[in-house]
């Protein structure tokens, strides 16, 4: 059977409950599409998410990554398409840690693509009539930081493994949650 590592966030800013903490737990140890769940919540800081991460990668070499966080301005489950080397946020981290106008990575590359079939993902919420569309950004707040983070690691540990970042809205019901990520589960 296959692993896949699903990450949350905890609390953070103004927001005291993150629904992808409930939701990374919910599906903790299910199996889906030939897929066992492991999950993890991350901290929502710049540092120790990547680092955390990381152990987690080498721990539990996964099959496919699929990071989660909450955009609380959306009412969308956002399938991220790209992440960029950039951290910039008016909003401290956890570690009360700000990031203005920083590379993540001065040596790395630019950006990444989402290596998750996205499109498929977003046709199959469709259908389902989850309510979803494709995000260009993962913004540069932590989030972003993830997802270039994961990219970065499993790409340049030669794991042929597909890995990206999904938003999902403050606003919907935790069972439609769990409906939408088992379906973008579904398309991997």
């Amino acid at each position: 059977m296959k692993t896949l590592l699903l990450t949350g966030f905890g609390p953070f800013a103004e927001h005291e409950e993150n629904p992808t903490e409930a939701l990374v737990k919910d599906l903790d140890k299910k199996v889906i599409n030939n897929y066992k769940i492991v999950s993890a919540i991350l901290p929502v800081e710049y540092q120790s998410s990547t680092t955390k991460l990381s152990e987690l990668i080498e721990s539990h070499n996964p099959d496919a990554l699929i990071s989660l966080g909450l955009a609380a301005d959306r009412s969308e489950i956002t399938p991220e398409l790209i992440a960029i080397n950039y951290q910039h946020s008016e909003t401290p981290d956890n570690a009360q840690v700000i990031k203005k106008f920083q590379k993540i990575n001065t040596k790395g590359k630019e950006s990444f693509y989402s290596t998750l079939p996205i499109e498929q993902m977003i046709l199959a919420l469709e259908k389902n009539n989850i309510p979803t569309k494709l995000s260009s950004t993962a913004g540069t707040y932590v989030c972003n930081t993830v997802m270039y983070h994961g990219l970065k690691t499993t790409q340049q540990t030669k794991r042929n493994c597909p890995s990206g970042f999904i938003h999902i809205p403050n606003n919907m019901e935790q069972e439609k949650l769990v409906q939408a990520i088992t379906i973008c589960i579904n398309t991997l």
